[in-house]
């Protein structure tokens, strides 16, 4: 069986209007029901190339979203099957309540009342936020204000879902939720992109890693990238925890070969083996 490509990058380049070159040639694959994570420091265009997804940004170069080129024509079409969930949750609530806010985009899709509010009760219920369709957004936690903004994008049914920055500014079970609902979302068949600096709480979703600086540095399985130290050095980057935590179990003649990428994944596993 053959793996459709959802997004196919090629020679993409954005330069903003004062002259700042946001992205250089970017070159990049990602395939169906996939999880990338999108990682590079401050200014690196990781926002940038995010807003060029949807035709929010529009840089030179093709852009494909399942083998569809995006153009003036078909946009409408594209950002159905694309959903980018921003950083701040603010950004996208801005109706008086809940069920509003995740209506909002249903209702602009000409759907009818039942299926919106069918579609409404589905996302609302993959964010584990039932029964909130009445609570006044602006009234919310920071933390559930980021699940209804998942939600909003949800409710569209896209097959591409991304996601900016999901766990920052998150407590520690806020980013476990945020990323049980994207585990959830993957079993589902969605394919998903997370740009992110919080690489090691999103490792166990990932499958591949691409490390952006204006260009594509370095693209390849979690794995291989994460153990490239020298990589995440050179890009100024955090070397993420677990990748330590292989270094002192290889220097100790540990085979680190199937030991999980989460940190909270390795502890359970050896609590198993007491």
């Amino acid at each position: 069986m053959t793996i459709q490509k959802a997004i196919e990058i090629k020679n993409l380049s954005y330069t903003y209007p004062d002259g700042n070159i946001a992205l250089k040639d970017i070159n990049l694959e990602i395939f169906e029901n996939e999880c990338l994570a999108l990682i590079g420091s401050n200014g690196s265009g990781k926002t940038t190339l995010i807003l060029n997804l949807n035709g929010i940004l529009k840089g030179k170069g093709h852009l494909k979203i399942f083998n569809k080129e995006i153009s003036d024509k078909n946009l409408k079409e594209i950002r159905k099957d694309i959903g980018i969930v921003f950083q701040n949750p603010d950004d996208q609530l801005f109706m008086p309540t809940v069920f509003d806010d995740v209506a909002f985009a249903p209702l602009n899709m000409n759907l009818d009342e039942k299926e919106v509010k069918v579609r409404v009760k589905n996302a609302l219920q993959a964010v584990d936020m039932n029964n909130y369709e009445n609570r006044f957004s602006y009234h919310l936690s920071f933390g559930e204000k980021k699940k209804i903004s998942i939600a909003t994008i949800l409710s569209m049914n896209p097959k591409i879902v991304v996601f900016d920055e999901p766990t920052a500014n998150l407590d520690a079970k806020s980013k476990k939720d945020i990323i049980k609902i994207i585990k959830n979302l993957k079993k589902d068949g969605k394919t998903i992109i997370i740009a992110t600096h919080d690489l090691d709480s999103v490792l166990e979703v990932v499958d591949r890693i691409a490390i952006l600086n204006r260009t594509i540095v370095a693209y390849g399985k979690t794995r291989e990238i994460i153990t490239n130290e020298k990589l995440f050095e050179d890009e100024n980057l955090d070397v993420p925890n677990i990748a330590i935590l292989f270094k002192t179990l290889t220097n100790l003649r540990c085979d680190c070969t199937d030991i999980p990428l989460s940190l909270d994944a390795v502890l359970e596993k050896f609590k198993t083996r007491r």
